[in-house]
């Protein structure tokens, strides 16, 4: 069975994304993974099955 992964955007400043498998970050110029074709990790190589946007400021605010 192939490995898979989940992306997770993670910066905002410079559209940064980090692998769930291998932890690298990737910065992607314009849009997510998903709308840039991208179907695997160019570090581990596993297949990226959902791209996770997660706002720290949202996060914060939902634990209030």
């Amino acid at each position: 069975m192939d490995k898979t992964c989940i992306y997770t955007f993670i910066e905002d400043d410079y559209n940064t994304w980090e692998c769930s498998n291998c932890r690298e970050w990737w910065i992607i110029n314009d849009g997510t993974p998903y709308e840039n074709r991208m179907e695997y990790c160019p570090c581990c190589g596993s297949k990226i099955i959902e791209n996770k946007i997660e706002n720290i400021d949202e996060l914060l605010e939902s634990i209030k």
